[in-house]
């Protein structure tokens, strides 16, 4: 019996008793044309956590900004060794990297905490324009020192 129940809380069943359809939550939390597989509202923070490995409408949000984190990381890591970031030559790459590795994670924290509290929900939303604009603000620093003509040209 106790395995049973084991089970049926980290089972398959877990979807079924976690996801809710667009009736059950608030009108805020409604997004356009998803109808089920909203996620509890007002949710501790290690729910939310385990809704990452939960299938819900935002899980694939979630996912496909958060491994691109981790493998820029590891990429960025393996690269060091070969690279001397401290020629200034590399600062704007770096600039540029650092951008889209914190829009990457800025945005999957908002797809993860989504469901915490409208407030969080609201945070969480400025951190992802946030994010955006880091990697704007780095794309612009590397087009700018990489694609201007240098001085000694003309």
């Amino acid at each position: 019996m106790k395995k049973q129940l084991f089970l049926r809380k980290r089972g398959t069943d877990m979807t079924k008793d976690y996801l809710l359809h667009r009736d059950t939550i608030s009108r805020v939390f409604w997004e356009p044309y998803i109808i089920t597989g909203y996620r509890k509202t007002n949710t501790s923070f290690w729910e939310c956590v385990k809704y990452t490995c939960v299938m819900h409408n935002d899980v694939g949000n979630f996912w496909s900004h958060f491994i691109p984190v981790i493998l820029w990381l590891i990429w960025l890591w393996r690269l060091s060794d070969s690279l001397d970031f401290s020629d200034p030559f590399w600062y704007p790459l770096v600039c540029i990297w650092i951008g889209g590795c914190s829009y990457a994670l800025c945005s999957s924290i908002a797809h993860a905490l989504a469901c915490k509290s409208l407030e969080t929900r609201q945070i969480a939303c400025m951190i992802d324009y946030q994010g955006i604009t880091m990697y704007g603000i780095g794309g612009c620093v590397a087009y700018y020192f990489y694609e201007r003509p240098l001085d000694n040209v003309l």
